[in-house]
């Protein structure tokens, strides 16, 4: 999914690799998009500092971006909201050719 399709609900998509890491509250060891409140804290939901780090790497593989060392904070992974918009902003900045690729070793 790298960038985003027109007309992909971009929520939806974040809130679906969220589900995969919240493991224990849905049919299959996961929580459906529609289960996870955008402005609920993720801590609540399951998410440990494993599971944060765990969710990261999902999210670099499936959106095809990676979130620069100014990005790395718990704010950025606090609720779904957080997520989406950090995401959002990370496809907008390799769209325009700044992924932030360049503060991360191995990339």
């Amino acid at each position: 999914m790298t960038p985003i399709e027109p007309g992909v609900d971009l929520g939806r998509s974040v809130k679906t690799v969220i589900g995969r890491h919240l493991e224990g509250r849905g049919a299959g060891g996961e929580v459906p998009p529609e289960g996870i409140p955008s402005d609920e804290p993720l801590s609540q939901l399951g998410l440990d500092s494993i599971g944060s780090i765990s969710l990261l790497f999902d999210l670099e593989e499936t959106f095809g971006i990676v979130f620069p060392d100014e990005a790395l904070v718990p704010d950025t992974f606090s609720t779904a909201a957080s997520v989406e918009a950090a995401v959002a902003g990370l496809l907008a900045r390799a769209e325009q050719g700044t992924d932030g690729t360049e503060g991360r070793a191995g990339h």
